[in-house]
This record gives C-alpha cells, sequence and structure tokens, in this order.
C-alpha cells in the first residue's frame, strides 16, 4: 500500500466519523475533505473544485431552487390544510395521502427538496392530528427516496451515474428511463407501509429528544 492510498483511506475514515457523529456541519465536513485532498496533493486545485461546475450538482441546486420558490407560493401550505382535512385519524388514508403527494413530487424536484419542503407540513399534520411524528415522517423518507427513482433528476445518484456516463463517452440516460423500474418499486414501498411497516415503525412525537 502507497502512502497516497493509506491518506486517502486515513481520509474517508474520519470523514464517515464526521459525517455520522455530526460533530462539524454536513458542508463543513465536505469542504474540510476537499481542501485537505487539495493540501495533500492528491488531487490538483482544479480536480478539487471540478464538483462545483459538474452538471449534476448545478442541477440539485436548480431543484432546490425549484423547491424553494414552490414554497413560497404557499402552495404546501394550502395542500396541508387539505391533506389534514382528508386524512382524519386513520394512519391509513394519513400513510396513503402522504404517498401519493411525495411519491410523484420527489421525481421532478429531487427527493431531497421535496422532503424540505414538506417536512413542517408533515410535523403540522402529525400534530394536528394528534399522531405519531416518527409513524409520518419515517414513511416520508421512504416514499421519497422511492419517488425519487422515477426520474433522471428525481435523485443525485441518478444524475451523478447520468454523468459519469457521459464523460466516458456513453450515451446518458433519458429522463424517464427509469420510470417504469421506479413505479413498480414506489408501489411496492407503498404497499409495504400500508400494511406490514406501519405496525414497526416506532412512535415518538416530534417534541421528543
Amino acid at each position: 500500500m502507497t502512502l497516497e492510498i493509506a491518506l486517502v483511506f486515513g481520509i474517508i475514515i474520519i470523514a464517515l466519523y464526521l459525517f455520522m457523529s455530526e460533530k462539524l456541519r454536513v458542508d463543513i465536513t465536505a469542504l474540510l475533505i476537499m481542501i485537505t485532498l487539495i493540501i495533500l496533493g492528491l488531487v490538483t486545485p482544479e480536480e478539487g473544485v471540478s464538483g462545483f461546475s459538474n452538471p449534476a450538482t448545478l442541477t440539485v441546486m436548480g431543484m432546490f431552487i425549484l423547491s424553494a420558490g414552490i414554497q413560497k407560493t404557499g402552495l404546501v401550505h394550502i395542500i396541508g390544510r387539505k391533506l389534514i382535512a382528508l386524512a382524519g385519524k386513520s394512519t391509513t388514508k394519513q400513510l396513503s395521502l402522504i404517498a401519493v403527494m411525495i411519491g410523484p413530487i420527489s421525481g421532478f424536484i429531487n427527493n431531497t427538496a421535496a422532503v424540505a419542503i414538506t417536512l413542517p407540513m408533515i410535523i403540522n399534520m402529525a400534530d394536528k392530528l394528534k399522531t405519531s411524528a416518527t409513524k409520518l415522517l419515517i414513511p416520508l423518507s421512504y416514499f421519497a427516496m422511492l419517488g425519487g427513482t422515477l426520474t433522471l433528476v428525481g435523485t443525485s445518484t441518478n444524475i451523478l451515474a447520468n454523468d459519469t456516463l457521459i464523460r466516458l463517452g456513453y450515451e446518458g440516460f433519458s429522463f424517464f428511463d427509469f420510470s417504469k423500474l421506479g413505479a413498480i418499486v414506489l408501489v411496492i414501498g407503498i404497499v409495504y407501509f400500508l400494511t406490514i411497516g406501519r405496525f414497526l415503525l416506532p412512535s415518538r412525537s416530534a417534541k421528543d429528544k
């Protein structure tokens, strides 16, 4: 094992610890990794900052801007009131409505951004309907991840894979290449949480520590 390989493994281990322990903010940890790699000469300065001009990075940034715009319009709050009125006390209805809403949305505005804009609405729903927050938030996360597999821009992983293909000289994915398989996976996930999964979820409120 060369010194360079040992240094890279060391940086990976430290990075994983910082990401899991959250001793530092995630963005600060990421920047420190980049700076460390450059200082140690493991990558060139050009390679170190190349991610900021990567199409995948710019696409995700654009999705967050779009999500913020949707949130500013007040549409999320209107939908939230409608969901509370429709769901009532039924956990099955609550999960079904969350799945129908967040699944398709995650395919078009990136799943991370979709969760970010709907999180306050779901917490408010749990509070208003006296439902354990975890019984809604955990399914919300999974529905968003599964919904992200519907399109090319639904998840950052798809975008990165597409960018890697293009850089290697292959033809990239089209926007809906993932849709058929993604729809099957999403439906299976929804059925699971409406049947078995809902009984395995922990019961804690948003105020619990």
